[in-house]
């Protein structure tokens, strides 16, 4: 397969099944695209990544895209997503998706897991309440509202607490969405490229939960922030949202967990990435939140000195 292109477009083939496992890219046309959701046997949803071509025709053999504004085409850029009136929607319109490529940092693969003690709830039971309640689930303080259904190509509006009244404003794409399991992928400035799948299955008649990340740390930042407990703190984060799904269906269980460095070298082209950081971006939103809100009063108090 020359360039990862021409067995993908004539039918993807085992190797290809690989990549999409591990969370890897395809070259198409000079450009890249993130794999998304396996819809069949040679069938996959493609998200376009900055450098593909504008659009991607849905009528391509053996291709599925995913949608945008224009039927049967997607975009390269993420749209700014509708949100609720508590919530912020910043740090998203307009950046591209990424692959655990993109990234600053060492790779890392997690996993993260935990087994129901029967099956009386299905796979499919459980991914439909994770999905329709999947924040309520976060640790306190966190949101994500994804802007209309769960469906490959919408977009989610992230709001990630770090206490003390600050928090990181961010989003995530839809890259997949299945009876049986998700697939989030990080925008430009998250604190990590790459994606995030959540799945249910069947194991021994008990069903299991699986939270799987395949990632980079952004920019030198965030790095420096996994080194100085950052993975323990994503550890804790996934582990708390594991047994807050297991016991809303009254189920309760243990959090197996595996990190494996896949590649130690950090991309040093990529430092540049630290002006997207949206942690510094939302760093200065915050702080700035009294001026806003004085700004915001100026025009009422004009109105009632003038009367």
């Amino acid at each position: 397969m020359s360039e990862q292109t021409d067995g993908v477009v004539r039918g993807i083939s085992a190797a290809a099944s690989d990549w999409v496992t591990a969370g890897g890219r395809i070259r198409l046309s000079g450009g890249s695209f993130i794999i998304g959701e396996q819809l069949s046997q040679n069938r996959y949803v493609l998200t376009a990544r900055p450098g593909a071509c504008e659009t991607l025709r849905a009528d391509t053999p053996h291709m599925h895209s995913a949608p945008s504004g224009n039927d049967g085409e997607i975009s390269s850029k993420l749209r700014q997503p509708a949100t609720p009136p508590d919530m912020e929607s910043l740090n998203v319109g307009g950046r591209s998706p990424t692959s655990p490529e993109d990234g600053f940092g060492q790779l890392w693969s997690k996993s993260y897991a935990l087994a129901f003690g029967d099956s009386s709830h299905s796979p499919e039971e459980v991914i439909s309440t994770w999905k329709g309640r999947f924040d309520q689930f976060w640790p306190e303080g966190s949101r994500l509202h994804v802007d209309g259904r769960w469906r490959a190509g919408n977009v989610a509006a992230v709001k990630l607490g770090l206490g003390a009244g600050f928090h990181v404003y961010t989003g995530m794409l839809v890259a997949g969405s299945g009876a049986r399991s998700f697939r989030l992928a990080t925008p430009q400035g998250h604190l990590f490229t790459g994606w995030i799948r959540f799945s249910a299955r069947d194991v021994d008649g008990a069903t299991n939960l699986h939270v799987e990340v395949r990632a980079r740390a952004t920019d030198p930042l965030y790095e420096l922030s996994l080194m100085l407990g950052g993975h323990r703190l994503e550890d804790m984060f996934w582990e708390h949202t594991l047994q807050a799904v297991a016991a809303h269906f009254g189920e309760n269980g243990t959090v197996t967990k595996k990190r494996q460095l896949l590649k130690r070298q950090r991309k040093w082209s990529h430092a540049w990435l630290i002006w997207y950081n949206a942690a510094l971006r939302s760093l200065v939103w915050d702080l700035s939140a009294p001026l806003r809100n004085l700004w915001d009063r100026r025009p009422g108090e004009r109105g009632q000195r003038h009367a």
